[in-house]
């Protein structure tokens, strides 16, 4: 697109906006709190909840540094109200939790992102080699960028053991990565990526035994405490296990095969995590000042291509060109949860979680760049950013 006609289109876009504010009725009832001139989020979520189907979810958007926005939709439950600090799963939001966490290891001088992890793995689980020796390249940083050398596309994930087919209770870390050592990887390590929850899995392993602790526990110390974010814990997954606060998740509704969202276990630093989303993003918003410049520029390096479309991984996060910069950005997916996070620059972020996941994966993936097309529609037709500070509020 040539610049002037991006900036028509931007322009379209502000108008169709307003259009829609003046039109739009609210489908899902909403709560919260939000500074005057940001409006147009209002709109693009009320109608965009409205054409997916979308049960109950909220939204938090900063800018400068500022809670700008914050609002639930729906009920996290029969008779109460979703709101911003109400407990979602975030599904794969976690992964940049973990990120953060082995770094301020690394920091601390307890582990090295490019040390080879086997020997820490064999001080945890024993002297039990696993079966393809290129287990001994992998390294940390290649465990957060998705070059460990699994491939889920040609291997199945075995975090995703559903609870059905689980014959001893849903499996950890430890069972898992047992497992795993008798199996061959798909590739050789730092060669290429290739998503995988089980890199993640092996990263909490790793860092449990650095950092003398559950990965739960070292994680709350090293970035949930110093960053205010105390709102966050682990998933249990079944419903019984629900936390008090979190909301209840839902199959596609009309869905003809429907998926259950309580039928997984969730593998902490890959997709565990449950969180008040407000708190997410003052974690997410406090990582440049919580990591040491160098941990930050690790965090933002590229460490290869994605696709074809310019998306690289650094470390926890993907990133994607931006104009002059880039935008740092992480989505996820469990039954009954859909989540997106995006920080297109220093201070600016926003993150929007959903009840329920579309079982299709073809309409899974139209809705994430729904979700994502919404919000930057609304940023941008958002205008000048509106003085105030909500965090205070929640």
């Amino acid at each position: 697109m040539t610049p002037v006609a991006a900036r028509a289109a931007w322009r379209g876009t502000a108008v169709a906006i307003a259009s829609l504010l003046a039109a739009a009725t609210p489908s899902r009832a909403q709560t919260g709190a939000a500074l005057p001139g940001t409006q147009p989020f209002d709109a693009v979520m009320a109608a965009f909840m409205a054409k997916w189907r979308l049960p109950s979810g909220a939204l938090v958007v900063a800018a400068e540094g500022r809670l700008i926005y914050a609002r639930g939709f729906g009920e996290a439950e029969p008779g109460t109200p979703a709101t911003p600090a109400t407990l979602f799963r975030v599904a794969s939001l976690s992964k940049p939790l973990t990120a953060m966490a082995a770094l301020r290891l690394v920091e601390e001088g307890r582990l090295d992102l490019d040390a080879r992890v086997l020997p820490i793995l064999a001080e945890r689980f024993g002297a039990a080699l696993p079966a393809d020796p290129r287990w001994a390249a992998i390294t940390l940083r290649h465990l957060l960028s998705h070059r460990g050398g699994w491939d889920r596309d040609a291997a199945q994930d075995p975090t995703f053991l559903t609870r059905a087919r689980a014959t001893a209770g849903p499996p950890g870390c430890a069972s898992t990565i047992a497992f795993m050592f008798g199996e061959p990887l798909q590739f050789d390590p730092g060669s290429r990526f290739a998503y995988s929850d089980f890199g993640y899995c092996v990263a909490e392993a790793v860092i449990e035994a650095r950092g003398g602790d559950s990965y739960e526990a070292v994680v709350r110390r090293l970035v949930l405490v110093p960053t205010g974010a105390v709102r966050l814990t682990i998933a249990r997954g079944d419903r019984a296990g629900r936390r008090v606060g979190e909301a209840l998740y839902h199959a596609e509704p009309g869905d003809e095969r429907p998926e259950d969202p309580y039928a997984f276990a969730p593998i902490a630093a890959a997709h565990g995590w449950i969180a008040a989303p407000v708190d997410l993003l003052r974690a997410i918003l406090a990582a440049p000042t919580l990591l040491q410049p160098a941990s930050v520029a690790a965090m933002a390096r590229p460490t290869g291509p994605v696709d074809d479309a310019g998306t690289t991984m650094g470390l926890g996060l993907f990133q994607r060109p931006l104009g002059d910069g880039v935008m740092l950005f992480h989505d996820g997916s469990l039954p009954g949860t859909t989540a997106l996070l995006a920080t297109p620059k220093p201070g600016t972020a926003w993150v929007a979680v959903f009840t329920v996941r579309l079982h299709d994966r073809g309409r899974r993936q139209r809705l994430r760049r729904a979700i994502d097309e919404a919000l930057w529609k609304a940023y941008r037709a958002m205008g000048a950013v509106p003085e105030g500070d909500l965090f205070g509020r929640f």
